[in-house]
């Protein structure tokens, strides 16, 4: 035996110098997948950028944790399909649902209704769980907090010209869930004093 070729001291530098590269990617793989600046909206000029433009910021933040929400949805979807199958299962009684988002203007609607033809004796079902067949979408809430907080930005650069046509055209033309009611508020605030109106008439 000759030793340096049949026994010696194996040099494993390069093992370890690969394996330590491995270790970087690995953490920096880990750091990306937490809080980063974007995603906590505290990027570069945050204070001078508007509503939108830090809503962007932090979606190309969330684009490492797109795969986690995306299973996370699709999961969602699955149970919603699996709470359908079991509804047309169990739901075989009438029954009144309410099949509206706003508490102001309810609206019902009936399920497993059963009538009697007096005539022909046949028993005729309208809205049967069973013969319905449904499509399931999940959409994203829009982010609120954010659209409002653009919105009052808009409102105070427009400063007293917020109080007119112009206003209301912005409401209009914005996604916020509270139309009418600022509607409503705009209107009162710029309705004359009982006193005008009744000189005026």
């Amino acid at each position: 035996m000759r030793w340096g070729e049949d026994i010696g001291l194996i040099d494993s530098g390069q093992q370890i110098q690969g394996e330590t590269e491995l270790l970087g990617l690995s953490v920096s793989e880990i750091e990306n997948f937490g809080p980063n600046p974007g995603l906590e909206g505290k990027g570069g000029g945050v204070a001078d950028q508007s509503g939108r433009a830090i809503l962007a910021q932090r979606d190309s933040g969330m684009l490492e944790l797109a795969p986690v929400f995306d299973r996370l949805r699709s999961w969602k979807l699955r149970c919603y399909r699996k709470v359908w199958s079991r509804i047309k299962q169990a739901w075989t009684g009438e029954r009144w649902i309410r099949i509206t988002d706003d508490p102001r203007s309810p609206q019902f609607i009936g399920i497993n209704q059963y009538t009697m033809d007096p005539q022909t004796m046949q028993i005729s079902g309208r809205n049967v769980i069973a013969e319905i067949d449904v499509d399931i979408i999940l959409d994203e809430e829009p982010d609120t907090i954010t659209m409002n907080e653009e919105l009052m930005q808009t409102f105070a650069q427009l400063g007293e010209a917020a109080a007119g046509p112009l206003g209301k055209i912005l409401i209009e033309l914005s996604n916020t869930p509270q139309k009418e009611r600022l509607l409503k508020m705009l209107d009162q605030a710029t309705a004359p004093a009982p006193e005008v109106a009744q000189m005026q008439a």
